[in-house]
């Protein structure tokens, strides 16, 4: 998927259980968010989210009970 601002690659992403993807724009210049994730991250953001690939479930997994 293509980033709606820039045009650059999204990654997926979890925060605080939620997905969504994040603009891996390789200047930096652009943080575009978008998903259920941004929401929560509106709230309140501590930095930490798990970049993952693949199936949500199975990241949600590793997200809640670790490696």
């Amino acid at each position: 998927m293509k980033c709606p601002r820039c045009g650059s690659e999204m990654v997926k992403v979890i925060y605080m259980g939620l997905p969504g993807r994040l603009c891996y724009s390789e200047d930096e210049k652009c943080n575009c968010m978008i998903g259920p994730a941004s929401w929560a991250a509106r709230l309140y953001f501590n930095g930490h989210m798990l970049v993952f690939d693949g199936s949500y479930w199975r990241a949600l997994w590793h997200w809640v009970w670790g490696p």
